[in-house]
């Protein structure tokens, strides 16, 4: 089921996904524990290679000198089908970050893939259209943290920005921060308990 969901955007909220709140929940502590880490233990894991499969950056990099922005995410790439290969390179810390992932992302690959079926359907498609090459490469997951800040008026998380990815899918946090661009404003996103939020990427707007 789809909900909250103004016309014409291509940023929907999913419920009844089929992914379990179990999942949702060990896969947001887990990376709450991981940004919990003493500094020394995710040293050696910040690159600004963006070529780089598995790292953690910061969003200093987007700096204008008009606008800050405040965010450090952890980025893993997750190769599909064999999901148990894609931990190379992932932090050994906490100890079931791997577990936890490797769970959250097959869980969420499968709603993401049902939701492709779907939308080819709706297009008058063959259901698997978008299967095979376009959606077989890697799970790419961002996992954003945004420390305090001692001036909020100063910063955002992240820049204006569109997602170069056929699908995205993110499970936000109950505090409200994410804007969608609508109609030449930007509407501030009201989180729904349990629900991804749906993003359509660039190469999907190609291939429709």
């Amino acid at each position: 089921m789809v909900v909250g969901a103004p016309p014409g955007t291509s940023c929907v909220q999913v419920v009844n996904h089929g992914v379990s709140l179990e999942a949702m929940r060990d896969m947001e502590a887990v990376c709450q524990e991981f940004f919990a880490l003493p500094p020394e233990d995710k040293a050696g894991l910040y690159s600004e290679d963006a070529g780089k499969a598995t790292r953690i950056y910061s969003s200093t990099m987007f700096d204008t000198g008009a606008e800050k922005y405040w965010r450090d995410c952890l980025r893993l790439a997750c190769s599909f089908p064999d999901v148990g290969d894609s931990p190379s390179g992932w932090p050994d810390k906490p100890a079931r970050l791997r577990e936890v992932v490797e769970r959250f992302t097959v869980q969420t690959r499968g709603l993401g893939m049902q939701i492709l079926r779907l939308l080819c359907e709706g297009l008058g498609l063959r259901p698997d259209y978008l299967e095979g090459d376009i959606s077989g490469g890697d799970l790419v997951l961002h996992v954003n943290h945004y420390p305090p800040c001692p001036d909020p008026t100063a910063t955002l998380g992240l820049p204006p920005h569109c997602d170069r990815n056929l699908l995205t899918l993110l499970l936000p946090s109950m505090v409200r921060g994410l804007e969608v661009a609508y109609k030449g404003d930007w509407i501030k996103v009201d989180p729904v308990p349990g629900a991804f939020v749906v993003n359509f990427g660039h190469q999907l707007e190609v291939h429709q």
